[in-house]
């Protein structure tokens, strides 16, 4: 129970009147403020009587109309208050949203509550960072008829909300226009021995384990037989993401960014379920924006995931934050830690370190060339290069993946093609011609010893340039 401004209005007001009482021998003002003092003491009675019987009788569900929505998405929170009993008391809930939510003003959410009748109110808010946004239980403030004294108090439960990132439908990844049927980042290590998973059975021969014996196979071959197992083996893969302004093609939620941000967050959600070292290496207009060479844990997983998931299309500008490669570091780690911090301080200055994108190291021109340079070339041992970028620059692209391929590991490259990335698709006859050209240029980088290339862009808008093509020339080129 707390006492309002009014409660110290009248105390003061009954206090100046005893003042004034002794000054002036005056036994009415000495009567006025017993008054006042007798009135207060019976509304904090009546109030503390009403608010016992308020808390008890009283309930409030709080409700969000969907778990699961994208950043941006509307959502209905619902609050349901019952009181199925008389008071005196004044009686308001106000939702208790996270600092991040969006909605209408505090004034605006605050809802009062009649005895006797059952409250319900909704409010549509949205979320503009993806992550758990918590609501906390809504507190109901309950004040005295005279206005001397109020409770604050919470009921209901708390409702989570999981906000993820938009990104693309019917992704396509594939060959031609053909898809491929594989996950991207699993792997066998090629080699045989003890392990999780049976690889193949074969004839014991003199020094085998007597423990691996397939004790079936023996007694249905007549002969003892050995159970091989796939040997788990940690495979370096290397991601080199491509965010120069041309990434920003395409429609809202649907750029190659988008697109090929989502294969990057694959083959990370692979490497995690793996235990393999992963590492990242974002590309700008200006020269490398994040480094993080391949390790295997959990922290080196979240990091590059929020690395990626607020990675933003660079604009080819200079800028005074740029200027500080160790700062840039800081930002980054602190954006991770602010990930997983869902206390009000953490979803405060959660977006202000959101924007990651400052430069590491600076290129004069061709900054994907440099950066497989000067990055991939430190790194020792068998490493799986990830390449993902668009076909603005096809001589600069070329010349990194021949600089990338080493003796041991492969080059997988995944490439939106610009013809398929155009708003509009005013000339679609024109985007055909210029898909020709990308699925040349992507034959050509498949030729390349260790190399694979991959196109990525949305499948519809695929199917229909495709489509658009003379049928007698779609067949010569295996397009069906």
């Amino acid at each position: 129970m707390r006492p309002t401004n009014r409660f110290w209005g009248a105390m003061g007001t009954g206090g100046l009147l005893c003042v004034l009482a002794g000054i002036f021998a005056d036994p009415l003002l000495l009567g006025a403020a017993a008054l006042i003092a007798g009135t207060v003491l019976v509304s904090q009675y009546r109030f503390t009587n009403e608010l016992l019987t308020v808390s008890n009788a009283m309930s409030v569900e709080q409700h969000l109309s969907r778990t699961h929505v994208l950043t941006d998405e509307p959502v209905l929170l619902t609050l349901r208050a019952d009181l199925p009993v008389e008071t005196l008391l004044d009686v308001t809930i106000s939702p208790s949203l996270p600092l991040i939510a969006t909605s209408v003003s505090p004034d605006e959410r605050t809802v009062s509550v009649a005895d006797g009748q059952v409250t319900r109110q909704s409010y549509q808010l949205t979320v503009p960072t993806a992550g758990v946004a918590r609501f906390s239980p809504p507190e109901v403030t309950v004040t005295g008829p005279a206005g001397c004294f109020e409770e604050t108090f919470s009921v209901a439960v708390e409702e989570t909300l999981t906000v993820e990132p938009r990104a693309p439908r019917r992704i396509h990844v594939g060959q031609g226009g053909n898809r491929v049927s594989t996950s991207f980042g699993e792997h066998e290590s090629g080699q045989r021995g003890s392990g999780l998973e049976p690889a193949e059975i074969r004839r014991y021969v003199y020094g085998d384990d007597i423990s691996r014996i397939d004790w079936k196979a023996t007694a249905r071959l007549n002969h003892p037989h050995i159970r091989d197992y796939e040997m788990p083996t940690a495979r370096q893969t290397a991601l080199i993401v491509d965010h120069r302004a041309s990434t920003a093609d395409g429609t809202p939620g649907e750029t190659k960014l988008d697109f090929l941000r989502e294969i990057a967050l694959a083959f990370v959600n692979s490497a995690d379920s793996l235990d393999d070292p992963i590492g990242l290496y974002t590309v700008g207009d200006e020269g490398t924006t994040n480094t993080e060479p391949p390790r295997a844990s959990e922290r080196q997983y979240r990091s590059i995931r929020s690395t990626l998931r607020n990675l933003e299309p660079t604009t080819g500008e200079s800028g005074a934050a740029d200027a500080n490669p160790g700062q840039a570091a800081i930002s980054r780690r602190t954006a991770t830690t602010l990930s997983e911090d869902n206390t009000a301080f953490g979803e405060t200055l959660r977006p202000y370190f959101g924007a990651t994108n400052r430069y590491a190291d600076r290129f004069a021109d061709r900054p994907l060339f440099s950066t497989t340079q000067s990055r991939l070339g430190r790194l020792q041992g068998a490493v799986w290069s990830v390449v993902l970028t668009d076909d603005t620059n096809r001589s600069e692209l070329y010349e990194s993946i021949k600089a990338v391929r080493r003796t041991e590991g492969r080059v997988l490259v995944f490439i939106t093609p610009s013809a398929l990335f155009d708003s509009t698709l005013g000339n679609i006859e024109a985007a055909y011609a210029e898909y020709r050209e990308f699925e040349s240029f992507r034959k050509r980088l498949n030729k390349l010893d260790g190399v694979t290339a991959f196109e990525v862009a949305h499948e519809t808008r695929l199917e229909s340039i495709r489509q658009s093509g003379p049928s007698s020339q779609r067949r010569s080129e295996g397009w069906g």
